[in-house]
């Protein structure tokens, strides 16, 4: 039966103002939604199947997909009937298909089909939990706007499962698209969650590969292939799929679903892990700068929120201070809302955190233990934790309709195994605010600590009323807590947006908005006024709305820092101390804020802090690495060597704490063989895109391995992102070190080009004017690699960062080095050697860089000097 040119729905508060296309199932109109003033895409379906389906049964199922609420989910606005059809309404999407982009560009970059199959996974989640298997997962379902994938259609297909609607087409298929179906739903067999997780895997094949796992000419021929035979690999037609991403789509796609990943947040995270492991984090430019003229790796992707540390374990809390790990919440019965649950295991710690006398360990480190069935006194001992705070989250339907939450949260003492406190707090979803503030407070009460008036306000606010811009927010996070790349934080800071757009009263989201856009500006290289401006206007707006709210001092903090004011930073960031000592991100940054403000002492203080609140995150080496190198810079190899060593048993594979260990080995006690095997032991155990970690000042160790020269010839530019520049000075100073000149030249000369063009477009980057100085060095055009050397100095010089501006120094010597300038290199070193820097006497003796000066009479006196410790 044809479907007529225009569709008519009297009295249902829509006109239509015209037809968008026809598929299988329904005609879609683009229609105005006459009550909100709004285009909506209305979707009527074939007089066949309304009359197949009936009324009632699609009524039931599509309110129930209504109820979905997700930033992923393309929602139901509303349904009806008109006449013998029926319809429903969703928001109008701007964008395009993932089906329209496929046919447009047959396959995706790695990245961004892994982030649209992750969103995906992440909505599937969110619908399995809620009982809606959706049953035709495929492009044509799936929206791209704003960067982002929109699952549409959720419960139409449940609604068409039908015997009746089952016999309306040719084939004998209306629910499910032969192309995309899981092997049970083709067999007619009883299905779940994984038929839907087996359809999204043929959707991360076809982005991925440029065609489904199974193509035939019928249908039947379709399903035949899928019954008999197994998938190729996708490397086969693209080996640039790494195996770990391949094996996570051939996972998906088992013939059994007792073999595929459980859920659709097993998937997600699978995809994460298998997407971080391909490309990993990139140090920032103030990171790289460092590494160069330290001659180490620095802190890869130290990044806001999202801070690696770990020191001792077990290490005590301060006396009289009580320390707690809140476990994350477990999520029980068959709708399971994950987000509000990890949400509220996070909210809950938040507030403990602001309790002067309660030391709560950091969720990074806590969440490591999520479905764990250890003995309550190792997980205590593992987290430095006297007490444990578990609960479970059951989420139901009320006889009204509505959404009911039970929370049911038990304190215990990791110690005995003893239930402190327990209770169970019942009521409609839009009170789960109003939990956390309930739990928080008793969990302190149950603990015995003292509450003042100011403390009870704090464990009682309230960060937004609106469930939907919560979901936002926590997506936003959930970014950022896995993010390795700038896409990453671009996707966080649009969610918090929405989050904020959906209530403009939302400080936190604000404050984690404004994180977002400084991490984009100071390690992603986004170094545009506007980016640093709207990072400024997001923690203001925090502030504006809650001038007490510690995670909006923390971005303002975070905010003057990237901008050079170190004593403005410490200001934001001390404040947000004394509302919230226990928070390991805050330590971290006063850590960092010390350094460029020149406090060493109590850079360390902050940074051990920080480490002792995040025993256990798979993040550790980062703090782990800002210490070390803190302590490296102080001079306290010894500290700086146990720090190396504490990395290295945490990540074995990682080039970074193999680095630092040799340094303090070739610095700290002159062994220059002993750091030689053990730089070469870390290179040889990471992957060679870990070797961009290693600083151009530090390659001289790895080059000191004959074997270290067909390692470096397999790393390529690929893994150092939109900074080829420095892959290019990286391994001109890596020939430097052979004495490789012809190539030597050859790459200082493609740095050159490179740092030229972005000086011209900024000419006020220090840190750029500092590898253009070498680069011109590694060519032998000695005047203008004096001048910029020099240039990079007074552009960052040391009152702007302790550590950074103290570099400018080593530059300089390096520089003169290179090109023959001795009292250049003498008196630049000088400075160096009597202020806190990498530089000293062994530094001097061990390596080559120095070794033409060494009979230098003004050399010579270097090494009588003392450095300050």
């Amino acid at each position: 039966m044809s479907e007529p040119a225009s569709f008519a729905l009297p009295h249902s508060g829509y006109t239509i103002q015209r037809e968008l296309g026809r598929g299988g199932m329904a005609t879609v109109y683009l229609a105005t939604d006459l009550k909100h003033d709004r285009d909506v895409a209305l979707k009527v379906l074939l007089p066949e199947l309304s009359h197949a389906v009936g009324a009632e049964r699609f009524q039931r199922e599509i309110r129930l997909a209504s109820r979905l609420q997700h930033p992923n989910i393309l929602p139901v606005f509303d349904s009806g009937t008109a006449g013998d059809r029926l319809w429903y309404a969703m928001p109008y999407v701007t964008g395009e298909s993932l089906a329209d982009r496929l046919e447009r560009e047959r396959q995706l970059p790695v990245d961004e089909a892994i982030r649209i199959a992750t969103e995906v996974a992440d909505a599937l989640d969110y619908a399995h939990a809620n009982g809606v298997i959706h049953r035709d997962v495929k492009p044509g379902n799936i929206m791209l706007s704003s960067g982002h994938a929109l699952l549409s259609d959720l419960g139409i297909a449940s609604a068409l499962d039908t015997p009746q609607a089952m016999k309306i087409t040719e084939s004998g298929i209306v629910v499910g698209t032969p192309t995309y179906m899981s092997p049970e739903q083709a067999s007619g067999d009883r299905i779940d969650g994984r038929s839907d997780l087996y359809s999204l895997g043929c959707v991360i094949y076809e982005m991925l590969s440029g065609e489904p796992p199974f193509t035939g000419p019928t249908p039947q021929a379709v399903i035949a292939k899928r019954m008999s035979q197994t998938p190729s690999s996708i490397r086969v037609v693209r080996p640039q799929v790494t195996r770990s991403v391949d094996a996570v789509v051939a996972r998906a796609l088992a013939m059994a679903p007792a073999d595929r990943y459980p859920t659709g947040a097993a998937l997600a995270a699978a995809l994460r892990n298998a997407g971080t492991n391909e490309h990993g984090g990139q140090p920032s430019r103030r990171v790289r700068i460092i590494a160069a003229c330290s001659a180490v790796l620095l802190i890869a992707a130290a990044v806001l929120g999202t801070f690696r540390v770990r020191a001792h374990p077990n290490a005590p809390a301060a006396p009289d201070t009580i320390s707690i790990a809140v476990l994350p919440f477990r999520t029980i019965g068959d709708t399971t809302q994950r987000y509000f649950a990890d949400g509220m295991t996070e909210e809950i710690a938040t507030r403990l955190a602001n309790l002067p006398d309660v030391r709560v360990i950091a969720r990074t480190s806590s969440g490591q233990y999520r479905g764990e069935e250890k003995p309550t006194a190792q997980i205590g001992h593992e987290l430095g934790a006297r007490f444990l705070l578990s609960g479970t989250v059951r989420y139901a339907e009320s006889p009204t309709g509505g959404r009911e939450v039970r929370v049911t949260p038990r304190l215990i003492d990791a110690t005995s195994g003893r239930s402190v406190w327990s209770h169970d707090y019942d009521g409609a979803l839009e009170r789960v605010f109003d939990v956390q503030s309930s739990i928080a407070e008793q969990v302190a009460r149950a603990l015995d600590v003292s509450l003042r008036p100011s403390q009870v306000a704090l464990l009682n606010r309230v960060t937004t009323n609106d469930t939907l811009a919560y979901a936002y927010y926590l997506r936003g996070t959930n970014y950022i807590a896995t993010a390795a790349r700038p896409e990453d934080y671009q996707l966080a800071a649009s969610f918090f947006s929405r989050a904020v757009r959906q209530d403009p009263h939302y400080a936190l989201a604000l404050a984690m908005l404004s994180r977002a856009h400084t991490v984009m500006y100071d390690r992603f290289y986004d170094r545009s006024a506007v980016r640093l401006r709207l990072a400024k206007e997001a923690a203001d707006s925090a502030l504006a709305l809650q001038p007490e709210l510690p995670e909006a001092l923390v971005a303002l903090g975070t905010y003057l820092l990237v901008s050079g004011d170190n004593e403005g930073a410490i200001r934001e960031l001390e404040r947000a101390e004394r509302l919230q000592p226990s928070d390991a991100i805050v330590q971290f940054r006063l850590g960092t804020a010390r350094v460029a403000h020149g406090d060493w002492n109590a850079a360390v203080r902050h940074l051990r802090a920080a480490v002792t609140l995040d025993p256990r995150s798979p993040k550790t080496p980062t703090y782990l690495a800002r210490l070390g190198w803190t302590l490296y810079y102080m001079r306290r190899y010894a500290e700086a060597g146990d720090v190396a060593r504490q990395s290295i048993d945490l990540r074995p594979d990682a080039i970074g704490p193999h680095a630092l260990l040799a340094f303090t080995q070739a610095v700290g006690t002159g062994d220059t063989e002993l750091a030689r095997r053990t730089m070469w032991e870390g290179a040889s155990r990471a992957r060679v895109d870990d070797l961009r970690e290693l600083s151009d000042a530090g390659v001289w160790l790895l080059a000191a391995t004959p074997a270290s020269v067909a390692l470096v010839a397999r790393l390529t530019e690929e893994p150092f992102g939109s900074d080829t520049g420095y892959y290019y000075l990286w391994k001109g100073s890596f020939f430097q070190s052979l004495h490789d000149t012809l190539r030597q030249r050859a790459f200082g000369d493609s740095a050159r080009v490179f740092y030229e063009a972005l000086i011209r477009r900024e000419p006020r980057d220090g840190l750029d004017h500092r590898h253009l100085a070498l680069a011109y060095a590694l060519v032998g055009r000695r005047e203008e690699a004096m001048a910029a050397a020099r240039k990079g100095l007074e552009l960052f010089p040391v009152k702007t960062d302790a550590a950074w501006g103290t570099d400018g120094y080593v530059v300089i010597a390096r520089v003169a080095a290179m090109v023959g300038d001795t009292s250049a290199l003498v008196d630049a070193l000088r400075r160096a050697l009597t202020t806190t820097s990498w530089v000293s006497p062994n530094a001097l003796r061990n390596n080559p860089v120095w070794a033409a000066y060494r009979d230098v009479p003004a050399f010579k006196q270097l090494l009588a000097i003392r450095p300050p410790t």
